[in-house]
């Protein structure tokens, strides 16, 4: 028998001899076993990376919190200095109304002194 026909042959075979014969199942899983993790193995690379996966999310939470923190701390700051402008321009705003006022006392005092000067003149 050539090589072929025995690779064809354990081919159709093999799954029917695992399925009932449990010393030759047990024989090629020893066989094959450096090819593959165990459960154990498995399980615990599983968990490791869990963990891991499990102490990234707790570290992008806290950094997430952190951000947002400094975010709202920022508005406040932010949320001040626009107060204390509109504060700073309501000031300079009745300044400049109030001066705004004056010249016009003035404008009318001297509209009212040369109308005099002007009736007098008249006269």
């Amino acid at each position: 028998m050539e090589n072929h026909q025995i690779r064809q042959l354990i081919r159709q075979e093999l799954p029917g001899i695992l399925q009932h014969d449990r010393e030759m199942r047990e024989w090629v899983l020893a066989l094959t076993r450096e090819q593959y993790a165990n459960k154990q193995e498995t399980e615990s690379h599983f968990d490791q990376v869990m963990a891991e996966l499990r102490r990234d999310r707790e570290e992008q939470t806290r950094r997430w919190e952190a951000n947002q923190q400094e975010l709202r701390t920022l508005r406040e700051e932010q949320n001040r200095k626009w107060e204390e402008q509109n504060r700073k321009w309501d000031a300079n705003q009745a300044t400049i109304n109030a001066m705004l006022e004056e010249i016009r006392a003035l404008s009318r005092k001297h509209d009212s002194t040369i109308g005099a000067l002007v009736s007098r003149s008249s006269m």
